[in-house]
């Protein structure tokens, strides 16, 4: 009996020792979200965007267009809104309509509105929220300054908003935010947790090729 609990031991503590390792890289992966569609995005002044979103997600129409000016799209999953969405946007900073403003553009009201375009409820209410500012992140040489906007959304299917009634609901709405501004890119990211933040700029990579066009207006080296 003790020799075959001598010969037991090592393996016991070896897969033990697995078995603990293991649930440390699950426990670190955890908030890790699978991004598996490849999309490549084009712009009409050159850069190329690439990057991944989810297999069941489908772009609005209503939020996906380019042009000179900027290049955006919107995905979400238009059976679950509760899986998520990303936003994400490039605009090019040497045109005569670029105003460099620090209001995101797809701001939680404009998230609202989107939402009830494919809901019975036809209008909305945001209350006042809170802007956070979180952490810089770097993904693909870019340095993202990240924050986040909580509020508190009332949607209502009734003309007179006042008159709630039993047909409004409410909810909780968070939005949180990657922006990056310099003499090239204008970049505006936004996505419905941190979580699926991070794992986009994850697979986030642009190609510049400038054309000749922006390169003339960059400011001298």
């Amino acid at each position: 009996m003790q020799r075959l609990k001598k010969h037991i031991l090592p393996y016991a503590v070896a897969f033990l020792s697995a078995c603990v390792l293991t649930l440390a890289l699950c426990g670190c992966g955890s908030n890790k979200i699978p991004l598996q569609q490849e999309v490549t995005m084009e712009t009409e002044w050159s850069p190329v965007a690439h990057y991944n979103v989810k297999t069941n997600w489908t772009t609005y129409d209503t939020l996906t267009g380019s042009d000179r000016y900027s290049s955006f799209a919107y995905y979400e999953n238009s059976i679950d809104p509760e899986d998520g969405f990303i936003f994400f946007m490039l605009t090019n900073p040497h045109t005569d309509k670029y105003e460099n403003e620090s209001v995101p553009f797809l701001t939680p009201d404009i998230v609202a509105l989107v939402k009830t375009e494919h809901s019975q409820y036809a209008h909305h209410l945001v209350t006042e929220g809170n802007w956070t500012a979180l952490n810089q992140e770097e993904s693909d040489r870019i340095t993202f300054d990240r924050y986040k906007y909580s509020c508190n959304v009332t949607y209502y299917n009734s003309q007179y908003p006042w008159n709630k009634g039993s047909d409004y609901k409410e909810e909780d709405l968070e939005v949180v935010y990657a922006i990056a501004k310099s003499n090239i890119y204008d970049i505006e990211i936004a996505a419905s947790s941190e979580s699926l933040l991070n794992s986009f700029l994850e697979t986030l990579s642009i190609d510049w090729n400038l054309d000749s066009e922006t390169i003339n207006k960059l400011p001298a080296q």
